[in-house]
């Protein structure tokens, strides 16, 4: 069931756009400033959200310095502003949030600011139909089935990124999570979730590992299911499709979402969307040379899928 705007209650949005410890530059670049046809990352996404029905306000997080252009350039119609960055990604959440809601009364849509294909109808429907009223934290996935359109195709340059594969599809952790800082108790943990986005060489999963056993939390369980999901984006990456499917059959997305809703203490859940904008994210400069030869082609893509989902989805409502 597709949830209209008029249901929700709109929410406060913080975008990631800084530089601090643990961020993956494009070159030397800070990725919100990367430029596609003239315009910075952060840019579009900013708009993005501008246009959702169920976005309130808009806080930026980096470069005061850098980043100041968006108050005077940007013609938004909801409120817009810039604050310094903190040393890592769990602190920028956090502060962006006492910034945002010091009463710390409700959740907030943290999106980061190299998704430049991100459009408004993508934040609704993730706002409007994650259920994110009934749970602390609600992180996006986006399916394998919404970013095969944008695989390389003979000649063509594309993007095919790795995914996480469980019994229910396989997905891809996008940049769109609504959460409500306030009652995690082990923030620092989720910085250690958060980085199975970048599992693809092995040392980086066994670090994690060795992180995992030093916190207070069901680890020989994370261990198991974190292993299980690794095996799978390690044939993923070399290429071994249907091996990765098939390890995937024994891991049950509703045994990791509790598991992680105890690790954390709080309630957790995820939610898949079939949009792809979230998703294409630019982490490498190959990346950034195909979105700015494929963009125009690649948003087009995007409003057509995205006008076959929704359509699809109010005539399932209406029978």
């Amino acid at each position: 069931m597709v949830v209209e705007p008029k249901e929700g209650k709109a929410l406060h949005a913080l975008i990631l756009a800084g530089n601090s410890r643990a961020y993956v530059p494009v070159g030397r670049r800070n990725k919100a400033l990367i430029r596609i046809q003239g315009r910075r990352l952060v840019e579009y996404v900013a708009e993005a959200l501008d246009r959702s029905e169920l976005i309130s306000s808009i806080t930026v997080i980096g470069s005061l310095r850098r980043l100041s252009f968006l108050n005077t350039e940007l013609k938004l119609s909801k409120p817009l502003e810039v604050i310094p960055q903190r040393e890592n990604i769990i602190r920028n959440v956090l502060h962006g949030y006492d910034h945002i809601l010091p009463a710390h009364d409700a959740p907030i849509l943290v999106a980061t600011a190299d998704i430049p294909l991100l459009t408004p109808g993508e934040i609704t429907h993730f706002i409007g139909n994650s259920g994110y009223k009934d749970y602390d934290y609600v992180m996006g996935l986006t399916s394998e089935r919404a970013l095969e359109p944008f695989y390389p195709q003979g000649r063509k340059r594309g993007m095919r990124m790795s995914y996480l594969y469980f019994r229910q599809f396989a997905a891809r952790i996008n940049n769109l999570h609504i959460i409500n800082p306030s009652v995690v108790k082990h923030p620092e943990y989720g910085g250690i979730l958060y980085s199975l986005r970048y599992q693809k060489r092995i040392g980086n999963f066994l670090r994690m590992l060795r992180e995992l056993f030093r916190k207070d939390i069901p680890t020989f369980e994370l261990a198991k299911w974190g292993t299980m999901l690794e095996l799978a984006l390690q044939c993923d990456r070399f290429g071994w499709y249907n091996k990765a499917h098939e390890i995937g059959h024994g891991i049950d997305l509703q045994d990791i979402e509790a598991l992680i809703s105890r690790a954390l203490a709080i309630r957790y859940k995820t939610f898949c969307l079939d949009f792809g904008g979230a998703a294409l994210d630019i982490d490498n400069r190959r990346d950034k040379i195909t979105m700015q030869r494929r963009f125009e082609e690649w948003r087009d893509t995007i409003a057509q899928g995205e006008r076959e989902f929704l359509a699809g989805a109010k005539t399932k409502d209406s029978n």
